[in-house]
């Protein structure tokens, strides 16, 4: 596994128990299609919630929830279609964002939700 692969990982671990925290119930992880990929998938009380996990070492490229392009949310949005699709499924349901900064001992400094990016 490779440092970035590793950084993602924990990321997303640390993702996952901060919206369990909240009272999400954690669904999926890491749904994959050919055409995307989704990092979370949990249910927030009636609303089902696609969670894109953004994770970095520091903020010298900005933000982590800025490198969410109009591309990545396509790739979003095609892997919710198929899941809705696959399970069956005829909900309320979003996408959110969480960005994720660790500091140089390799503590999380910064985590933000940021919900319903694709609205």
């Amino acid at each position: 596994m490779t440092i970035k692969q590793s950084l993602g990982s924990r990321g997303e671990q640390l993702a996952a128990d901060f919206l369990h925290a909240k009272g999400y119930e954690i669904l999926d992880h890491n749904y994959r299609i050919r055409e995307g990929e989704i990092d979370i998938i949990c249910r927030q009380n009636d609303c089902l919630v696609f969670v894109e996990v953004k994770t970095r070492s520091n903020k010298t490229f900005g933000w982590p929830e800025e490198s969410v392009t109009d591309f990545k949310l396509e790739k979003i949005l095609a892997a919710a279609f198929d899941y809705l699709q696959h399970y069956d499924l005829a909900v309320d349901w979003r996408i959110d964002v969480i960005g994720i900064i660790f500091d140089a001992k390799g503590n999380c400094s910064e985590i933000k939700q940021i919900e319903d990016v694709g609205a």
